[in-house]
This record gives C-alpha cells, sequence and structure tokens, in this order.
C-alpha cells in the first residue's frame, strides 16, 4: 500500500504499519533527504520520505506509514507538542546557551513550520522555544547559595530554608 504524504496538512493523522499514530507538521523542503516531518505520539519528530518511507534503506519497516485520516476525521484536539508550543512565549532576545540545550524548536523562516535546530545556528530575533524534554540544569549547592546571595543585597534577613541553602552551599567543596 503506498501513500503520498503531500497531500498531508498540518495537524493531520497517519498511522504506520505497526498501528502508532503521527502528527503531520511540515514539508521538510529539497535540502533533506527525507520529505516529510511528522510528531509521533510521544512528540519525538520523525521524517519520511513521499510515499510513506520511514527508512529508505528498509522499504518494508514497519515504521513505514500506510493510511493518512482524512481531516474530516481527524480529531480537533492537537497533538500534545503542537498545543504546548503553541502557548509558549516565544524567545527572540537572545540566542540559545548549552544551558538551555544543544537543540531547541525553532520557526522556520521560510515557511509556518517549527523544526527541531542545533541551538547555535539560531540567529538573534529568530524565534525558539525549549524543546518539550527540556528540563533546567540542576544547581549545586553552591550554586544555588550563589544565585541567592546575588538576588538580595545588604539589609536582607534570609528565612531558616535560605539558610539551610547559603550552609550547604558553604560546605562544598
Amino acid at each position: 500500500m503506498t501513500v503520498d504524504l503531500s497531500t498531508c496538512v498540518p495537524g493531520q493523522i497517519c498511522i504506520n504499519k505497526n498501528g502508532e499514530y503521527f502528527t503531520y507538521l511540515t514539508e521538510l523542503g529539497s535540502n533533506h533527504r527525507y520529505d516529510h516531518l511528522f510528531l509521533d505520539q510521544l512528540g519525538t519528530e520523525r521524517s519520511f520520505t513521499n510515499d510513506g518511507i520511514y527508512n529508505i534503506g528498509f522499504s518494508n519497516s514497519k515504521y513505514n506509514i500506510v493510511c493518512i485520516i482524512p481531516m474530516e476525521l481527524t480529531t480537533s484536539d492537537k497533538h500534545p507538542s503542537i498545543a504546548w508550543w503553541e502557548s509558549c512565549p516565544w524567545i527572540t532576545d537572545r540566542t540559545p546557551t548549552e544551558a538551555d540545550g544543544r537543540w531547541v524548536m525553532a520557526k522556520l523562516e521560510d515557511s509556518s513550520g517549527v523544526a527541531t535546530i542545533f541551538g547555535p545556528s539560531i540567529r538573534l530575533g529568530q524565534p525558539w522555544i525549549h524543546r518539550h524534554d527540556w528540563e533546567p540544569p540542576v544547581l549545586s549547592n553552591k550554586e544555588q547559595a550563589l544565585e541567592l546571595l546575588n538576588k538580595h543585597e545588604g539589609g536582607w534577613s534570609p528565612t531558616p530554608k535560605e539558610w539551610t541553602i547559603i550552609r550547604k552551599g558553604l560546605e562544598e567543596e
């Protein structure tokens, strides 16, 4: 069974041979090996050729798309990752740092699509957000204490919880 993914529109649902659902995001363009970008049920990006092939070397893979659900049958609920990035405030006043993770979600300049992009390749002013699986780095006790001290000016009386943070930070080598 062959499908034509060039007929898909953003938000459309497709199913692979394994019975897994994918949400169509965008066409990738001619400079990519694969033609179309999807999100799986966990929010991971997956790319496919026009005829639904997931891995060009394995044309009979269980991961190939075999069915395109017509838009009129597609539920209006958006994929959690799409809803997530539409509700996020896009960052434009700085470029991603190492603490933001190596990969971020960015709006594509030549379309209305969103893609995972290597953080250092983002230009100032280009809208980007953290990936859905990103978590802020965990600060060491010393970093937490320094951050707490840097927030306050003279005349500050730390709470018992703040004192505990400061003590732990001083104990750390």
